[in-house]
């Protein structure tokens, strides 16, 4: 452009980039060439001729990725260097190097190298790590957890302490200020754990006692009187507590001062009313008796002793047991029988009256023999008999027989002999002997009227014999068992 001094000249179009410094950009008219000189401004009057140098330059910018400041752009000559600009601050990350890619860390930029094209670099961060101390409070060692920024500690699991349940974790020593886990982390920091004792239940039973169950709150840790025992039982006097309604457990007494019965949460302990049981006296009645003396028992309920052995004697009749009532129409009882809780718990007293069964005298033979051959066929019929004493008629309830050792011996043969008894059905007794060859031999001996029975008698009188009547040989005894009929 050609003017007279103090023109002004006018800013040329951009002329054509050149070939070698495609995707430059013009970035000003210099008073040398490459940039050097000085930048010309067009606002400037020209007042002496000037030759003007176009400038080529690459434009990099920086993106602080989050951070700040973002560094002024810079513009590179070809083949020059980017200048490095200061490091930005992002909160919770530690600024690393700067990228050709964002967050790529395989693309770190490097200061050195020559600037050939325009371009964008961007600040790599390492997000920076958070610690959390954890004081579990629980006698075990302190931990700690280590997480990145941003992200939340994670909340302990596992943790027990005997007879607490946790309630949660706190920022502050004082258990104040609780921590949400679902916060992010934004620096380190230490956790205290607080713990509650756990609420259980007494439970009070009555174990046979009056009333139900009934409750009393506890706290582990905490000392507190047992409630007085509320429950009655009749005919006992309470003891005080047990963990087994036998008593073989903890024993307590009543309103004892108690702690830590159990350390389970919502748990429930039972104890159950121990009971002794009162006296009573039993007396014993002879109920007609003529002869004896017992002293009265003294008894406790819920306890077992033997009755005292009958003393008493009533002259033509047999003692048979004890009953409630003199009549027999209440409850029977055994001579030294072992019972408990005779008496009505409202009543300290019960009467056992002896109960009696007439006797009945009868003479007895001695040593009646039945004489068999060896045969079986008799050969001498020998009955006694007896005379019943008392009004009643006796019979025959029963009648056996034993083979003696060696009796098989004195028949000629000497196997298979059995000898047996038959009786009542007929009113007949029958002794028959079986002989091995089939031959058998038998007596029948009647009963002769209703006062009069053969033979013997006895409850169980054994000893009449039967005899081989050739050697006299005792070969088997006869025993009988009478009853009134």
């Amino acid at each position: 452009q050609r003017g007279a001094s103090g023109f002004a000249a006018m800013e040329p179009a951009v002329p054509s980039q050149p070939a070698d410094k495609k995707g430059s950009v013009l970035s000003g008219w210099y008073t040398e060439p490459d940039g050097k000189g000085s930048v010309w401004s067009f606002a400037n009057l020209v007042t002496t001729s000037a030759t003007l140098y176009a400038r080529w330059t690459y434009t990099v910018a920086f993106d602080a990725n989050g951070g700040t400041p973002t560094p002024a752009v810079q513009n590179i000559d070809p083949g020059g260097n980017i200048t490095k600009p200061s490091s930005p601050q992002r909160e919770g990350y530690n600024f690393r190097f700067w990228t050709t890619v964002k967050d790529d860390p395989e693309t770190k930029y490097n200061f050195a190298s020559p600037v050939n094209a325009a371009g964008i670099l961007f600040a790599y961060w390492d997000r920076v790590e958070c610690t959390a101390t954890y004081y579990p409070n629980n006698g075990t060692d302190t931990f700690q957890k280590t997480v990145l920024y941003g992200e939340s500690y994670p909340e302990p699991s596992g943790l027990t302490k005997e007879g607490y349940f946790l309630t949660g974790w706190y920022e502050d020593v004082a258990l104040l200020v609780p921590h949400d886990f679902s916060s992010p982390a934004h620096g380190s920091l230490e956790l205290w754990a607080k713990w509650e004792p756990n609420p259980y239940i007494v439970r009070f039973n009555a174990n046979w006692g009056t009333d139900k169950d009934v409750d009393q709150s506890m706290i582990f840790d905490t000392a507190v009187q047992l409630n007085p025992n509320s429950f009655a039982r009749l005919g006992y006097e309470f003891t005080g507590w047990n963990t087994s309604v036998d008593g073989t457990g903890f024993a307590y007494s009543d309103g004892q001062e108690v702690k830590n019965l159990t350390s389970k949460r919502n748990g429930i302990v039972k104890l159950y009313a121990q009971w002794k049981g009162e006296a009573y006296s039993v007396l014993f009645d002879g109920n007609g008796s003529n002869e004896g003396v017992m002293e009265t028992q003294t008894f406790y309920f819920g306890q077992y002793s033997a009755l005292s052995k009958n003393s008493f004697r009533k002259t033509g009749f047999t003692f048979t047991g004890w009953n409630t009532k003199a009549d027999g129409s209440g409850v029977p009882y055994g001579d030294l029988e072992r019972v408990t809780d005779l008496a009505p718990v409202d009543l300290k007293t019960v009467t056992m009256y002896a109960q009696w069964k007439e006797t009945y005298n009868v003479t007895v033979p001695v040593g009646p023999t039945i004489q068999i051959d060896a045969q079986g066929a008799v050969t001498e019929d020998t009955t006694t008999f007896f005379s019943n004493n008392g009004p009643t008629q006796v019979s025959i309830v029963a009648a056996g027989v034993s083979v003696l050792p060696g009796a098989s011996q004195i028949f000629s043969q000497p196997q298979n002999i059995e000898l047996v008894m038959a009786s009542k059905n007929d009113n007949r007794l029958k002794v028959s002997a079986f002989l091995e060859d089939g031959s058998f031999g038998y007596c029948r001996i009647p009963i002769s009227g209703s006062s009069k029975l053969p033979v013997i008698f006895s409850l169980d009188l054994r000893g009449s014999t039967v005899s081989y009547s050739m050697s006299e040989l005792e070969v088997a005894s006869l025993a009988y068992t009478f009853e009134v009929a």
